[in-house]
């Protein structure tokens, strides 16, 4: 946001300030010295993360986003926060609150800067209950699926797949388009409020580091997000390489970070947002 105040009251006047700015960079007025003012306000949707949950099963205000704010304000170009990740949420919910929420709305609609992650909880959602498919009956089987499929369509493919294997990789494999295809509409939404706005989406980093047969998941998962991001004109914010450093002490038993790990993954972000809006600052 700029704001430029000039003295008006001659012609005379106006045109040595207009010197004056072009030789110094600054405006002069008769009693003080003006300068031009930038503010960028910053909205963080989202998960857990956005929420900065913690190993240790609370939220303590401090993830990767507040980081950013931090970030923002020691730069001096802060002007609004808005944080609205909710843990355990998913595409669908999001999409419902920017489509829907008039306070995220209004806030997207005056935000420069949104940061975004979603995905993951579609995706766990599913595995957990894959896990016990070998036990439910087809009633059941039907009745607790949380994902996104008719249920039509997952009898069908419950049916076609021979293994249960086939059946658990078919029916993520499109779990995980859904979450590209909700992603999509997530960032043409915010767009929507805001043309202007620079969108930075998350790709995950691997969260089961316990779990080997998560990784082709998580990479599948991240193409979809970086997919949707690039082609719906968001910066996709990579996180998998950084936290890979120091997983293990980034995540003692949780697929939740700890502060050093969400001071990892913002940094991952401030190294576009430094880019895009702090060219030239110190």
């Amino acid at each position: 946001m700029f704001k430029y105040l000039m003295s008006k009251t001659s012609m005379v006047i106006s045109l040595i300030i207009v010197f004056l700015f072009s030789m110094n960079g600054t405006v002069f007025g008769e009693e003080n010295t003006q300068s031009v003012s930038l503010l960028y306000d910053y909205v963080s949707l989202g998960d857990s993360l956005a929420a900065g949950q913690t190993p240790y099963g609370n939220n303590d205000s401090y993830g990767y986003t507040n980081i950013i704010v931090n970030k923002l304000a020691d730069a001096g170009v802060l002007g609004g926060y808005g944080d609205y990740g909710v843990s355990g949420w998913t595409t669908q919910n999001v999409l419902n609150q920017v489509t829907t929420d008039t306070d995220v709305q209004y806030a997207l609609n005056n935000a420069e800067i949104v940061t975004l992650d979603i995905g993951a909880n579609d995706i766990f959602r599913v595995i957990e209950w894959a896990n016990q498919l070998s036990t439910m009956t087809p009633q059941q089987t039907l009745q607790t699926y949380p994902g996104s499929m008719e249920t039509a369509e997952l009898q069908s493919l419950l049916i076609s797949s021979k293994t249960l294997e086939q059946k658990i990789t078919a029916i993520l494999g499109i779990e995980i388009t859904a979450v590209q295809f909700k992603l999509e509409k997530i960032i043409q939404a915010i767009k929507a409020c805001s043309p202007d706005t620079k969108i930075y989406v998350m790709g995950y980093y691997n969260a089961l580091p316990d779990m080997p047969q998560f990784l082709p998941l998580l990479e599948q998962l991240n193409d979809k997000i970086r997919l949707a991001a690039t082609s719906n004109g968001a910066t996709y914010v990579a996180t998998q390489a950084s936290m890979n450093k120091h997983l293990t002490k980034y995540l003692p038993g949780d697929v939740h970070p700890t502060v050093q790990g969400y001071r990892t993954i913002a940094q991952d972000f401030w190294g576009f947002i430094q880019t895009d809006f702090l060219r030239g600052l110190n």
